[in-house]
């Protein structure tokens, strides 16, 4: 018989709450067994995400020790494996308990406010459901203050807990029965247990003792027990006295347990948790004496660390484990995927519309006619829905019989997969339409055309779920979406746009929610990465970033992935993988860093959430799921993606691409204009004039303004590789367009397939003098036009590619086969490629197909697509998105489009634009929620688009009474106005209280029409310097901004004493004043320091400058003013008469006055110049260059860098001519050749920055960049350096390097979108330097960032 059932264990999940594990799950269940352990119980910190995880490792460890006995027996069932080997891993969770209705407002340090822990255990999958609704409870209510909180109240328990399904323990010594131990026996002198007040004795012992009671009768006898852990010497004295208590009092009243609360496997990996808490922990936090013994033990080593417990005790612990195990059954988590159904909404009309199949008979349309004359309600709403489409869209030229048979073939599909599945898969296309529907007229949003394969079911386009006809965009690949030979759940992915990602989950939600389900984001979990491990590790060990930057460095990436440790050390032959020696070497030195980035590689340690993925169901999603909270309080699944579909749940993806904001965008702009109009609906005005049955396809110009890169922001094509793809294809047609997206992706040795495209595009005939060449003849190559002709011989995407291999004139491969190909060279699997390729050329041999066919499709056309290929149904859809761009730029004047394209890639917009043409009625619909929006900039971004567009089209300055929110396109002029929002300071109440109050006819009218504490002095100013009432007031800049000024600084009518203060400070009295302005100042320091009595003033602790001494003491001594000393308060002090020094200063402050009342006109045009001087230094310095960054975060008319370049003493790379991972030489470190990086060197101001992200954002002379600047070194940079003055105060010696308008001379290399700051040691330089200019904004010198 195994030994003890373990109760208490932390898996890597733990990490999700408090980062304090690096169990992994199947490392601690084949430990248990070694230790003949009886069984583990998984309790994380209040996380059940790893349960279906941990019962896949369970089961493999079974079948894998059931093999080992029983070799020759065929395996029976889990339950009975775990029976007959006396092991089982059963669900549990570790909760914690709070005072009832305990929230973020209560952790203010007078309320009650705990977290005790508490061990649930699941008997069963009921047991397991009741610690999910607690969990989820716990989780909704979540909240961050410098930890995660999830309390569960004591009403909980009385909610969920029934029938005995759950076993609880009190847990460690952060639970509740440990609590009211210690408050029991605290005294303030004395260790918690060893003295207390006899009056709080008593009363923590009851609360104890009813506490006891009342678990044990909300549990159930038998179900609830006292845990008790081993411990030892000093750190553990506290949790040996609480067992020792806890025996004596409750022994035999309550059964007991022991656990070890492991959170490592073993005592040798104590370091390694030890490391790993380092590098994630603040300073404070204990993270060795604590979990000194919190690891899977044996039984022996438990023993031996419990002296003072009996054998007998001991022994009757050890069974109730076993009994707490023999209580848990087996049982299976995992559920069949259940079709989320949505209601059947039907019309009159819709029954009506069926009578346009009356022509479909059964025997020429069997699966046609089935779901026609159907039963079933399933399948006769999805045949409404397809017949509704079918006359809504019907459309004159169309072959009746030709879309018959595609809906025959596939009805046949979805009745085949159906019947496979074991359940009805039209829900799922009737659900997806009811969601479309949601998305464009509850959402507001626009959605794509299409999206991966689904575009090529017609029955899709039909219901609306897609856009694209594929009959007429002939694609006859309904086989690539779904197939009964992979009978899978359809997956549709839709897009919308990225402005209404929440506002489409939210209304998605609302509607599940109002027939009895749910919709949930999916989340996911965060992992160490290789790179992430290597310097997690580096930092709980302390070894120097150095070495763990070369470290990372020599790491390889693929495909955005970077290689696994195990893959960098000791290759990986499947993956066609070498191990990298310089990396080996450098892991051997450093043995420790090896083995502990190993152990972190891959651990969960943070949760978060999908980028698109929902789960939708009807019903309690609890039956199927758990609730947490990711840290930005979003509400997610408890379980992956992968857990969540195992469990039953349908994913759907709600993406997002910014095109169809630029689309939405446009359409706003042309709606105002009144350049369309407006139909009632956005999904109807849409598809009036972008829907892709009336987009213009084949104009001549339109594809011209393509090939010449003059349309901007083509979707797809906005970056370099992508217009480098269509100025070398030069596409003519949809067809083509969607084929430069996937070969602009495609790699090879030598000519790339791109090339290889354009070259026989243009010279068609070069096709057939290569397949020549590859021995093909006439014959084969006829074979080979089927699929290839209209593709210039160059096969692209994946269906041409399965097609091909399955023509019984090739190679004869199934649907199953192909589909096998096509996953296999897409993952690039070398292994499975070359038992791919063996079969092709096996297969086609078989049939009779010549070595030279089956050579060049396999090394010409196959191997293209190695690695990465595209669905030509997926690229269809974007062309289509890339069109409607097209139709927009070229159909109507192009400065709509430029705009819309300026105002969304700087993040200008949000969804006020389309409510501002609501309110002034151009856009007419019902109710809309979420009309208030923050005005959140991304100066960066706006940087960026600026600098990007200011080379496309004319862009104005803000006008007052013009200027949107956003950017404005002015037809007329073809130009684009400044959008208000730009503005730095001016918020949303702002512009509404600018809109609301134009038109102004001056800045006069406009100061006389706002409010002025919404529109504040420094608005005005930065509304002035942007430009924006240049037009109405038709004078310079400087001379309306010299007017504000002179208008605000309210000056001076008429001078009394009153403002003597203000004469003497801004010193506009003649120098022989100078005595009278010293008394007038120490007679304000002497009154602040007046005796009680008032009768003396303290004069010995003013701090009056020595050269001011002398000729005191002359004037005081001839006053008869000297100072005698008293005591004061018990203390000796200097002190000056009241009465005498006051009559002294009204004497010599008369002769001020007489001076003030006979130079009343000199004096007031001095001090009313100098306050208008002062108010205008304040705010306006600096010149229109200046202002520009001032007020817009940008440089509109020059940058003041650009003069200098010539004077600095480096020279100077313009951003364009900046190349990524360009070569200069080489080095060697260590012994190891290194390619060594070509430097550039940029000079620019900075303009943005965020700590966050780790980004600064540069405007330089040729354009604007990212810097990229690592934690530790951004924050060198920020910080002010300086020394603290007597007082207290920060003398700064030298500013932040990244303040707004600090220039910079950056050197480094370009690394994807970002600029790195970077250097050699030999060139002798930092890599960020200050540029230092004068006042006539020369260069001076360049300047070094000092050590903090």
């Amino acid at each position: 018989m195994r030994n003890y059932l373990g109760i208490h264990n932390h898996s890597e999940f733990s990490n999700i709450k408090v980062i304090d594990s690096i169990n992994r799950a199947d490392r601690m269940i084949d430990y248990a067994w070694d230790l003949n352990m009886s069984g583990l119980v998984f309790t994380d910190h209040d996380c059940v995400s790893g349960a279906l995880k941990f019962l896949k490792a369970y089961k493999k460890k079974l079948e894998k020790e059931w093999i080992k006995v029983n070799p020759d027996k065929e395996l029976p069932t889990y339950e009975q494996m775990s029976q007959d080997l006396d092991f089982k891993v059963i669900l549990g969770n570790e909760i914690y308990l709070s005072e009832e209705g305990l929230t973020e407002a209560n952790m203010n340090g007078v309320d009650p406010c705990h977290f005790w822990h508490y061990i649930l255990i699941a008997k069963d999958e009921i047991g397991f459901k009741q610690i999910k609704q607690l969990s989820s409870a716990a989780w909704r209510r979540a909240w961050f203050r410098n930890m995660l909180r999830t309390p569960t109240y004591p009403s909980d328990l009385f909610k969920f807990i029934e029938g005995g399904h759950v076993i609880a323990s009190t847990a460690c010594l952060g639970g509740y029965t440990a609590w009211c131990w210690r408050q029991a026996f605290h005294n303030d002198d004395l260790l918690p247990w060893e003295q207390g007040q006899k009056e709080d004795v008593e009363f923590y012992l009851n609360k104890l003792d009813n506490h006891l009671m009342a678990m044990e009768d909300l549990f159930g006898k038998g179900n609830f027990f006292i845990e008790l852990q081993p411990n030892e010497g000093a750190f553990g004295r506290e949790q040996i006295e609480y067992n020792k208590f806890m025996i004596e009092r409750y022994w035999g009243k309550y059964p007991f347990v022991f656990s070890t609360d492991a959170h490592y496997l073993k005592a040798e990996e104590r370091e390694i948790h030890k490391a790993f808490l380092n590098s994630k922990s603040s300073k404070d936090r204990e993270v060795d004496e604590f979990y000194r013994y919190a690891y899977i033990m044996s039984v022996e080593e438990i023993r031996s660390l419990m002296p003072y417990i009996s054998d007998d005790m001991f022994h009757e612990m050890v069974n109730n484990t076993r009994k707490i195990k023999d209580m848990c059954k087996y049982y299976e988590l995992g559920q069949k995927q259940v079709v989320t159904k949505v209601n059947y909404e039907h019309f009159d009309a819709y029954e009506d519309d069926l009578e346009i199949f009356n022509d479909v008979d059964e025997e020429t349309y069997p699966n046609f006619y089935h779901f026609l004359t159907s039963a079933d309600p399933t399948d006769h709403y999805l045949v409404e829905l397809v017949a509704h489409g079918f006359v809504e869209k019907y459309q004159d030229h169309w072959n009746t019989q030709t879309y018959y048979n595609r809906l025959e073939e596939e009805f046949w599909t979805i009745k085949e997969v159906s019947d496979r599945m074991g359940q009805n898969m039209a829900d799922y296309f009737i659900s997806m339409a009811k969601i479309i529907d949601i998305m464009w007229n509850e959402a507001g949003s626009i959605v794509g055309p299409s999206r991966g394969s689904a575009g090529a079911l017609l029955i899709n386009y039909l219901l609306g779920i897609t856009q694209m006809n594929p009959v007429e965009m002939e694609l006859p690949f309904v086989w690539r979406f779904l197939h009964p030979s992979r009978p899978d759940m359809p997956d549709i992915d839709v897009d919308t746009e990225s402005d209404k990602r929440a506002k489409v989950f939210i209304e998605v939600q609302k509607y599940f929610n109002s027939i009895g389900g749910d919709i949930v984001n999916i989340c996911t979990f965060g992992t160490e990465g290789t790179k992430s491990a290597i310097k997690t590790a580096g930092r709980g060990l302390k070894i120097d970033d150095d070495t763990i930057t070369y470290l990372t460095s020599m790491i390889p990436n693929e495909r955005g992935f970077d290689w696994s440790l195990k893959d960098c050390y000791y290759g990986n032959e499947e993956e066609g993988r070498a191990p990298i020696r310089a990396f080996i070497e450098e892991m051997n030195k450093e043995p420790r860093l090896w083995q502990l980035a190993q152990n972190i590689e891959g651990l969960v340690t943070r949760l978060g959430v999908h980028a698109s993925g929902v789960v939708a169901v009807n019903g309690d999603f609890v039956d199927h799921n758990s609730f947490m909270k990711t840290t930005k309080e979003q509400i997610v699944s408890a379980f992956d993606l992968h857990d969540s579909e195992e469990m039953g749940l349908i994913k759907y993806d709600f993406l997002t691409v910014s095109a169809l904001d630029r689309i939405r965008q446009t359409m706003n702009y042309m709606l105002e204009d009144g350049t369309i109009e407006w139909q009632g609906s956005l999904r109807a005005t849409y598809n009036k004039y972008l829907a892709p049955h009336v987009l213009e396809y084949d104009a001549p110009e339109m594809w011209d303004m393509v090939g010449a890169g003059k349309i901007s922001s083509l979707f797809q094509f906005d970056t370099l590789v992508g217009a480098q793809a269509v100025k070398e294809i030069q596409p003519r047609s949809l067809y083509e367009l969607a084929a430069s997206s996937s070969l602009m992706r495609l790699m090879a040795d030598g000519e790339l397939p791109l090339e290889r495209y354009a070259r026989y595009k243009r010279v068609p005939q070069l096709w057939y003098d290569e397949m020549k060449a590859h021995g093909l003849t006439s014959a084969e190559m006829t074979i080979l036009e089927k699929y290839l002709k209209k593709k210039y011989g160059v096969g692209e995407s994946q269906e041409v590619i399965m097609q091909i291999v399955m023509d019984p004139q090739i190679s004869g491969f199934t649907m199953q086969e192909a589909n096998k190909l096509r996953k296999t060279i897409a993952k690039k699997q070398f292994r499975e490629i070359d038992k791919v390729k063996e079969m092709f050329f096996e297969k086609g041999k078989a049939l009779g197909t010549s070595q030279n066919l089956l050579s060049y499709i396999w090394y010409v056309q196959v191997a293209a697509q190695l690695g990465y290929s595209f669905s030509e149904i997926h690229t269809t859809g974007y062309a289509l998105i890339a069109l409607q761009e097209m139709n927009l730029a070229y159909k109507y004047p192009t400065i709509y489009w430029n705009c819309a394209c300026l105002s969304v890639d700087s993040s200008a917009i949000n969804a006020a634009d389309f409510y501002n043409l609501i309110e002034e009625d151009i856009v007419d619909t019902g109710d809309m929620e979420g009309k208030k929006v923050q005005n959140k900039m991304d100066y960066s971004k706006l940087a960026s688009a600026l600098d990007k567009f200011g080379d496309v089209c004319t862009i104005k300055l803000p006008d007052i009474n013009k200027s949107r929110l956003s950017f404005t396109p002015d037809r007329e002029g073809n130009t684009i106005l400044y959008g208000l929002k730009g503005i730095t300071r001016i918020t949303e109440p702002v512009i509404a209280e600018i809109m609301n109050n134009r038109p102004f006819s001056s800045l006069k009218d406009f100061l006389n029409k706002i409010t002025k504490r919404v529109v504040t002095k420094d608005k005005v100013i930065n509304l002035i310097k942007c430009g924006a009432f240049d037009e109405i007031e038709g004078k310079d800049r400087a001379t309306i901004l010299n007017e504000y000024i002179w208008s605000i600084c309210e000056p001076k009518n008429k001078l009394t004493m009153q403002n003597a203060n203000m004469l003497i400070d801004l010193h506009l009295l003649p120098r022989e004043f100078e005595f009278i302005s010293d008394t007038y100042k120490l007679t304000k320091e002497l009154r602040k320091n007046r005796d009680a009595n008032r009768l003396w003033y303290c004069a010995d602790r003013l701090d009056i400058p020595p050269s001011k001494l002398e000729a005191w003491r002359d004037e005081l001594r001839a006053s008869n003013l000297t100072a005698k000393e008293i005591v004061i308060a018990g203390e000796p002090r200097k002190v000056l008469d009241s009465k005498a020094w006051d009559s002294f200063y009204e004497k010599t402050m008369s002769q001020l006055k007489t001076f003030i009342s006979t130079h009343q006109k000199t004096l007031l045009e001095r001090l009313n110049n100098r306050l208008f001087n002062m108010e205008y230094e304040k705010y306006c310095n600096g010149d229109l260059q200046q202002w520009e960054l001032d007020s817009m975060n940008f440089y509109f008319s020059g940058h003041p860098l650009s003069k200098v370049l010539p004077q600095l003493p480096y020279p100077i790379d313009r951003i364009e001519d900046i190349v990524e991972g360009m070569q200069e030489g080489q080095f060697v470190i260590k012994g190891k050749t290194i390619p060594r990086m070509k430097l550039f060197t940029i000079a620019g101001t900075v303009i943005d920055k965020d700590k966050v992200k780790g980004l600064v954002t540069l405007q330089t002379p040729s354009g604007v960049v990212n810097l990229k600047i690592y934690k530790d070194l951004f924050s060198t940079f920020i910080a002010t350096i300086g020394d603290i003055d007597e007082n207290g105060e920060k003398e700064i010696e030298q500013d932040s390097f990244f303040e707004k308008g600090t220039h910079l001379l950056v050197t480094g290399i370009q690394r994807g979108a970002t600029f790195v700051p970077k250097t050699y040691k030999n060139t002798n330089r930092k890599s960020i330097l200050k540029i230092i200019l004068d006042e006539d904004g020369d260069f001076v010198e360049l300047e070094e960032k000092m050590d903090v």
